[in-house]
């Protein structure tokens, strides 16, 4: 029989807070992910409204110009002409084979021209909140919800993860690819359905770019040199089974486009020491340019250190091998550091769990400095972000305004006709003319141009054979991004040749002096100038003699 004395002390125990009822229950932190996930998405949903455009009345969306490669590419397979850029050209100019084919599935269904890249840019989106609940649970379960939900907003809220969510592109993906890839690693215990997880991951992501084809590799010795004995020959099916992705692409792009590499692959390969500057650059801008690739990767390096040796070597062996391949073809001609993305996930998780760890002297100080350094953070991101919302995405919309107004022009100006158009930006302007051959004049969707010698320049802008281009293809009309500098006298005529920049090197050519610079065409379209891009037509071509703008514009509605 209890005493009085114990059982008022029972009493006062059971009347009193415990620990676990100071934690906030999990349906909390779900409603938290619910509401961040809700923020954010809406976030992203009205950004991508606002790189769409009215023009003339009718409103258009379209990815930033690279991506519409892809969707050219993807609305010929849907029509039945193949997977091509021209019609009959067997070129490989894109690197993201299954995010192609999802395109071609938005063409197939009957979705217009002119709203196909929506679903794609939602679809972006809707993967970069994948991610985000990703890291929230990885880093609830490494570190604690508190952390989880702190670490996905801020991933988020980084410009990086932003621009990418909203571009349409396949990045999104190939970052969650990676993040579901590594994670097994991460467990102090893994079993062999971890394994399988991951090279299934890592394998499925091969086919959304190919150079994950290093995370498979990588993980396939991983897997298998730490397997013990009994389990060796599931993770060598594991294995085999993960390949067959890669395999089965590589013997597709072998037999329909004649290579084993996609021809964007040749176009960006090595340069020698053209490629390293450009490379270093890039890598160090894709760093410190942005506090949030800072913070989780400086973080990430501490937190490694307490995972197990072979997890820890493999991940740095991983990134390592990776940022290398990053510098050796140059970086990126894209800032939001692209080629780093997906890595950020899994530096995230960790990083949460190194600054989660951190010991200061008295709990006093610990707390201000821990507050202070959030506080820090959250400015450094919160200017990060506005700067991607408030510049970056305007800017995206202006650039698409321009490339539309420009494609629409051209189609008006080439009806009836049977043109070939020069072109260096070879995606929007080439997606809604479809029925046009366009020759890409820096070889994306060229042969022989990507195997020419690099000059100067950033990556896949700097090969360039304008004898090949204006002898033998002779565009009937050539148009440029942004206009040529007409200097005075020019390099041909000082007999020195600049080679750095394409288009005055354009502009330095006997032929295209003779035969378009005093030809330029109005671009006009909506009661719209465009004055960024400029039209020359070809002497002797379809267009020439040259046409009055009246002929060319369409007048405002």
């Amino acid at each position: 029989m209890k005493t009085p004395s114990r059982r008022l002390a029972s009493e006062a125990e059971l009347k009193s807070p415990t620990l676990e009822d100071s934690i906030p229950a999990p349906s909390f932190w779900r409603w938290c992910l619910l509401s961040i996930l809700f923020v954010f998405g809406s976030i992203l949903f009205y950004l991508v409204l606002k790189t769409s455009n009215d023009i003339a009345g009718t409103r258009y969306f379209a990815l930033p110009d690279d991506g519409m490669i892809s969707m050219r590419f993807a609305r010929n397979l849907a029509s039945g002409l193949g997977l091509v850029w021209n019609q009959g050209e067997r070129v490989q100019g894109f690197t993201n084979p299954a995010w192609t084919l999802i395109m071609a599935v938005v063409h197939w269904i009957g979705v217009p021209e002119r709203l196909a890249s929506l679903p794609m840019q939602l679809a972006s989106a809707a993967i970069d909140l994948l991610t985000a609940v990703y890291i929230w649970w990885r880093v609830s379960e490494r570190t604690g919800p508190d952390w989880g939900i702190g670490a996905a907003a801020a991933y988020l809220a980084s410009s990086c993860a932003i621009c990418w969510a909203i571009s349409g592109w396949e990045t999104s993906a190939v970052t969650l690819g990676w993040a579901i890839a590594l994670d097994p690693v991460l467990e102090e215990n893994p079993r062999t359905i971890d394994a399988w997880r991951s090279l299934i991951a890592a394998g499925m992501t091969v086919l959304f770019r190919p150079d994950a084809g290093l995370l498979l590799a990588a993980l396939a010795l991983y897997w298998a040199s730490t397997a013990k004995s009994n389990e060796r020959s599931s993770v060598i099916a594991a294995v085999m089974v993960a390949a067959v992705p890669a395999l089965a692409l590589g013997v597709f792009q072998r037999s329909y486009y004649g290579s084993w590499i996609p021809n964007t692959a040749t176009l960006k390969r090595s340069a020698g020491i053209l490629s390293i500057g450009p490379g270093i650059e890039y890598l160090l801008m894709s760093i410190f340019r942005y506090p949030f690739n800072a913070a989780v990767l400086a973080g990430g390096i501490y937190g490694a250190r307490r995972l197990r040796r072979p997890a820890a070597a493999l991940l740095a062996a991983v990134a390592g091998t990776y940022l290398v391949y990053v510098v050796s073809v140059g970086g990126d001609h894209f800032a939001h550091a692209r080629f780093l993305l997906p890595i950020l996930p899994t530096a995230t998780v960790l990083a949460a769990d190194a600054f989660s760890r951190i010991r200061i002297g008295s709990d006093s100080r610990r707390k201000f400095l821990i507050r202070a350094a959030a506080v820090a953070m959250i400015g450094l991101i919160v200017m990060d972000f506005g700067d991607e919302a408030l510049v970056d995405v305007p800017f995206q919309k202006d650039l698409n305004r321009w490339a539309l107004n420009t494609a629409l022009a051209l189609r008006d100006l080439a009806a009836g006709k049977n043109p070939t158009v020069g072109i260096f930006l070879a995606g929007t302007i080439p997606y809604f003319n479809p029925s046009i051959r366009f020759h890409d004049m820096l070889g994306k969707n060229d042969l022989h141009i990507a195997r020419t010698r690099a000059h100067c320049g950033e990556p896949g802008h700097n090969r360039w054979d304008y004898d090949y281009s204006l002898d033998q293809v002779k565009p009937d009309l050539i148009f440029t991004s942004y206009p040529i500098l007409k200097q005075k006298p020019s390099l041909r005529e000082t007999g020195f040749r600049q080679v750095s920049d394409f288009y005055q090197d354009l502009y330095n050519q006997s032929q295209f002096a003779a035969l378009y610079l005093d030809n330029q065409v109005p671009i006009r379209y909506g009661g719209e100038d465009v004055t960024i891009y400029e039209a020359y037509a070809r002497k002797g071509g379809v267009f020439d003699p040259a046409i009055a703008a009246s002929s060319i514009s369409q007048p405002a509605h």
